[in-house]
């Protein structure tokens, strides 16, 4: 209808200016660790996305994962290629960032099969500094996240990688197939140390580690892409397919977070189907938490966790469903927004961090501390899982959450 028409107009207008802003802010940026095949390359720019603070340029691997995702996304949604070459450019400087085992010897020091994930990129030196593996949460799994979506909307429409000549294109997409597996891979090994290292609870418990959403998702574009090359008969990336340590860690993690969730119903409403441990900040981790579950869904229903437990699909879906109905609530809606003290329309809409006002730690200010309590990322995150359980349930001829 017209009022569709019109909303899916400003958003599209919204996220190419969105976009607009981000390019800008794309610069040369030298590779840190380039091919040992391709010495010819070694000083060769790549566009990525840099933070400019005075002197100092620094390129942000998980900045420029989202940012491809989401660039990848919108080409997929509108089938419009304007961006196909800042795409290419992203995931070049990407792959760039990656130290493979078995790669360069001066670069033996690092953890092979991962990505730097904070990288110098100093005006006048003819390579990427790496200065930090630390500050955010999952870059790794965000990376891989986009490299996969990015082979996946490429092949399926039939996008080419290379300008002119249509036969660069299937090895460059394998290629960055085989990183992202190799880095899924590695990630969940990690995981699986840091869970044997983490203390043992009163109870003799050993604590759970809250799972990756971002591994969760980049295990869902495996899952897709594996059905898919099984569909098409293919055998050329015979070597990345989903693994059953994959699927282990996707069927874990859904029990893991069913642990977490307030699920009793003998709980006050306004807490069940948040977290147990976060209090406060419960809504902003099951929202992202959600989030990432929501494309494994589609792995669950095919049947290809068979080898996990029985009860996975119907856990995974009571967690949506109490997800949904705890996050719901929290929206700021304009009857509500009525109470905030300072310009209370930018707030409609967003969602809140809790049930509970915290206040801002900056200032004792009441307007700022009714603002203070949404955001932007934690918004997005809170309507994708809610929009993705109405999906799901739609698909498993369930009641429809309106």
């Amino acid at each position: 209808d017209i009022a569709s028409a019109e909303l899916v107009d400003t958003v599209l207008m919204s996220l190419k200016q969105g976009f607009s802003y981000m390019t800008k802010h794309l610069k040369g940026c030298y590779i840190p660790f380039p091919p040992l095949l391709q010495k010819k390359h070694r000083d060769e720019e790549y566009q990525c996305l840099l933070t400019i603070s005075g002197k100092s340029r620094t390129a942000r691997l998980a900045d420029n994962a989202m940012l491809l995702a989401a660039l990848v996304e919108y080409t997929d949604t509108t089938n419009d290629k304007t961006y196909v070459y800042w795409i290419l450019e992203l995931a070049e400087y990407i792959q760039g960032s990656f130290v493979e085992a078995g790669g360069d010897p001066q670069y033996q020091n690092l953890e092979p099969n991962s990505f730097v994930h904070s990288v110098q990129q100093p005006l006048y030196v003819k390579r990427g500094i790496p200065v930090s593996n630390q500050g955010d949460d999952f870059p790794e799994s965000e990376a891989a996240f986009a490299l996969l979506r990015l082979v996946h909307v490429f092949r399926k429409r039939s996008i080419s990688v290379g300008e002119h000549d249509h036969h660069e294109t299937t090895p460059k997409l394998v290629q960055w197939h085989r990183i992202a597996h190799l880095s899924v891979e590695q990630t969940i090994t990690n995981h699986k140390q840091k869970q044997s290292q983490q203390f043992v609870n009163n109870s003799g418990e050993r604590q759970q580690l809250m799972p990756d959403p971002w591994l969760m998702q980049a295990i869902a574009q495996l899952s897709l892409l594996t059905e898919k090359q099984h569909e098409e008969e293919a055998d050329e990336e015979e070597d990345f397919q989903l693994t059953s340590e994959m699927v282990q860690y996707a069927v874990q993690s859904i029990h893991t977070i069913s642990l977490f969730q307030v699920q009793d119903i003998n709980t006050e409403i306004v807490s069940r189907g948040g977290l147990k441990t976060l209090k406060q900040s419960s809504a902003s981790v099951m929202a992202m938490l959600a989030n990432g579950l929501c494309p494994l869904h589609r792995l669950l229903a095919t049947g290809i966790s068979h080898k996990g437990r029985d009860d996975s699909l119907s856990t995974y879906l009571d967690i949506m469903v109490l997800a949904t109905l705890y996050l719901l609530p929290l929206q700021i809606q304009p009857e509500t927004s009525m109470f905030l003290p300072h310009d209370a329309t930018r707030a409609i809409g967003g969602w809140r961090y809790s049930t509970i006002q915290e206040e801002s730690s900056s200032t004792t200010r009441d307007s700022d501390a009714s603002l203070a309590d949404i955001s932007t990322l934690h918004t997005i995150n809170a309507a994708n899982a809610i929009a993705c359980t109405q999906e799901i349930l739609k698909q498993e001829s369930k009641i429809v959450i309106q």
